[in-house]
């Protein structure tokens, strides 16, 4: 397997490079949630996939009368449904013909390459795997799709460089009313015009590749059949000379999107001082220890025009004989505004700055605080570098305000270090409840090496599908994903199944691999980072022990099939990976009131949240539609008796669930000591105090030859 980083490794390269391999299989990239597929064979590009391209294959379908309006609504809720790539549920919907749509689905291939030319960051696989492709299909020639793609998006930048943003609206002119003739990309562009959507609204849903989207915008303002005017929802425009302020905006974008996406404090420094390097001719970078100047390093130009670095030599200074700096230092705000006589820089020999000037926190690094000191030497209008800079800062540092939940009982405050921050209160908008948070999910990521398991499985012609079930059970959200295609509309056909085995045999290999290589482009555990990874990982290990022990119990106990058992245990904790990706902090802080107050996990999840994970993976799988009785184990799990009559499955979660911790990786004390809730499970099972012993035996053995017990 080929893995890397964009910022490394260009796309013209990265795709020149893999049709030499000569070899079949497939490279996806991932930027944030969004990802995209393309599949090689022979050395030849044979199909891809993004989200962004199956919507302008689709509106184009439509739009060119090769399928109905229903057929539209069909297609369109398969992939919601499913997730799937367009080409794989149009080849799996036999009721459609698409005699004579070759040139719509070729444009979709090449929408896809020239959305990954546009990413200048992502991380990227290339997986060897068996390709299933028509021989009455186009292959394309990497190099020639390379180069039209690069000579593109040149024309794609330039188009940005001369409007300056892409938020600008589109607005009819009268001359574009009394436009004659034209062709059908110039008459979308003119009615769009015509209800003043943005132009990145118009690119993004228009069923034509965006280049030729843009084209057309740029003709019709050739023409002056349109203009560009500020987006009233989002404020004013500024009216910036494109020659200069545009660059320096195009400037502030990049450099934005470089720091947003730094991998760690350090890389959002390095980006900073990169955009200072760029338009300051002079600035200061400054580390402190407590409050005392340790290190520190001048950038300026020489006479001819070259940036400058120089270490400081006289450090003896403190923060105590500056007000603004040390204001800045301890408030972690930064000051914009007129050149200040700052004792520090005179302590420092630096010149009495003029004109505008900046004094910015970076953060710290290890012991060490930075910050950062910029000046102009004239007052600059906005828009100009300092402006741009600030803006970059507020994005990184948004203000927050503190959250008074956890804040009643004086016990709860002592849960915290001085070090540690207060919860922090969502802002509009943000996610605060257990339906917001539900609702901004699509999709949840596997765990990276069950992908990788899978991928090394797909590329093996060897492999048994029952292989290929035994890695998949292994994960949640894989589990999940598969079982609820399989139900989905265009496969499901009214027939409903809990069973992992079964949705497989429905799915069909080739679906499975597209699925898989679906959620393998939005794989977000990074497993040897952050706490994330780390709890991540633990959520994970933790929901396949459970399913061991649910499928035992299930088998112990004589339920008609374990299997389904299986999935509910792995199933049962779905809610916890939800709120672990959309609040970190707060899950850390929920770990950490659990174990000083040694109460349940879920009494700390509402403590800090108001809700609890089992109400969040409800939620989730009714999103999902997944079967009634999986929903009901992940609600009930602490709770089987509130199942209703039909309460033997969550019971035997529980049970897996209470076993798991007591034999797996996982222990929870707090709830091998309120063991009652296990002893009226058993009873709901049947379960003798003799053969509760042989199963507690029997599960310690059961996970220590899966490999999970210690």
């Amino acid at each position: 397997m080929l893995k890397g980083d964009l910022t490394k490794f260009s796309p013209g390269d990265l795709l020149t490079f893999l049709s030499h391999l000569n070899q079949e299989g497939v490279l996806t990239v991932s930027r944030g949630d969004q990802g995209l597929s393309i599949y090689f064979k022979n050395g030849f590009l044979v199909a891809a996939h993004s989200e962004q391209a199956d919507g302008k294959i689709l509106n184009s379908l439509q739009t060119n009368g090769l399928i109905s309006a229903e057929q539209f609504a069909d297609l369109d809720q398969a992939r919601r449904e499913t997730g799937l790539p367009l080409q794989q549920i149009l080849d799996d919907t036999v009721t459609i013909d698409l005699t004579g749509a070759s040139s719509i689905l070729d444009a979709g291939i090449r929408e896809v390459i020239f959305q990954l030319f546009i990413w200048e960051t992502g991380e990227f696989q290339f997986n060897e795997i068996p390709i299933a492709h028509s021989s009455e299909r186009q292959v394309f020639d990497c190099t020639g799709m390379t180069l039209d793609a690069a000579r593109q998006v040149d024309e794609y930048r330039e188009f940005l460089r001369n409007i300056a943003s892409e938020d600008l609206v589109l607005a009819l002119t009268e001359p574009g009313r009394q436009a004659p003739g034209c062709s059908a990309e110039m008459r979308f562009v003119l009615d769009h015009a015509t209800a003043e959507e943005s132009v990145r609204q118009v690119m993004a849903d228009g069923p034509f590749t965006s280049f030729a989207i843009m084209k057309a915008i740029e003709e019709a303002l050739e023409r002056s059949w349109i203009e560009l005017r500020p987006n009233q929802a989002s404020g004013p425009v500024p009216d910036v000379d494109i020659s200069s302020e545009g660059k320096l905006f195009l400037s502030y974008k990049r450099s934005t999107l470089k720091v947003l996406q730094a991998p760690d404090k350090q890389g959002q420094i390095s980006e900073i001082l990169s955009y200072c390097r760029d338009h300051f001719d002079y600035f200061l970078l400054l580390a402190f220890k407590q409050d005392k100047l340790t290190r520190g390093r001048r950038f300026q130009r020489d006479e001819n025009g070259r940036l400058l670095g120089v270490e400081l030599a006289n450090l003896e200074v403190s923060l105590e004989s500056d007000p603004t700096f040390s204001f800045v230092f301890g408030s972690k705000s930064p000051f914009f505004g007129k050149a200040i006589a700052s004792p520090l820089l005179m302590g420092l020999g630096e010149p009495d700055p003029a004109g505008e000037c900046a004094i910015i926190p970076l953060g710290a690094q290890g012991e060490r605080n930075f910050l950062l000191f910029v000046s102009s030497d004239q007052e600059e209008q906005i828009p100009c570098p300092l402006h741009y800079l600030e803006m970059i800062f507020w994005q990184i540092h948004p203000p927050r305000l503190e959250d008074p939940v956890s804040r009643g009982a004086t016990d709860s405050e002592n849960l915290r270090s001085d070090s540690e921050a207060t919860p922090k209160m969502a802002a509009p908008g943000q996610i605060n409840t257990a339906d917001a948070m539900v609702a901004a999910v699509n999709e949840l990521p596997p765990m990276p090496q069950v992908v990788a398991k899978v991928m090394e499985l797909l590329s093996d012609a060897d492999s048994q599908m029952s292989d290929m079930v035994e890695v998949l059970s292994t994960d949640p959200t894989l589990v999940a994903r598969l079982i609820r295609v399989s139900n989905s509309s265009l496969y499901g056909r009214g027939q409903e199944t809990s069973s992992l085995g079964q949705a497989v045999v429905r799915l069909g290999g080739n679906t499975v691999r597209s699925l898989v290589m679906a959620a393998s482009m939005k794989s977000l555990f990074p497993l040897d980072k952050t706490n994330v990874g780390i709890w991540g990982q633990s959520l994970w290990q933790h929901s396949l022990e459970c399913g061991l022990a649910a499928r035992r119990v299930a088998q112990f106990t004589g339920y008609p099939d374990p299997e389904e058992a299986f999935v509910a245990g792995v199933l049962h904790d779905i809610g916890k990976v939800v709120i672990l990706l959309n609040k970190p902090e707060e899950f850390r802080l929920i770990l950490k009131r659990q174990a000083a107050a040694k109460e349940s996990l879920g009494t700390a999840e509402r403590a800090v949240l108001g809700f609890d994970h089992t109400a969040v993976g409800e939620l989730l799988l009714a999103k999902w539609q997944m079967p009634e009785n999986l929903q009901a184990c992940v609600k009930h799990h602490h709770n089987p008796t509130e199942a209703g009559q039909d309460n033997r499955l969550p019971h035997i979660v529980a049970a897996g669930n209470f076993l798991s911790h007591a034999y797996g990786t996982q222990p929870d004390p707090a709830l091998a000591e309120n063991s009652g809730d296990f002893e009226q499970t058993c009873i709901e099972l049947n379960l003798t105090p003799e053969r509760i012993q042989d199963l507690m035996g029997e599960i310690g053995s059961y996970l220590e030859q899966s490999g999970f017990a210690d």
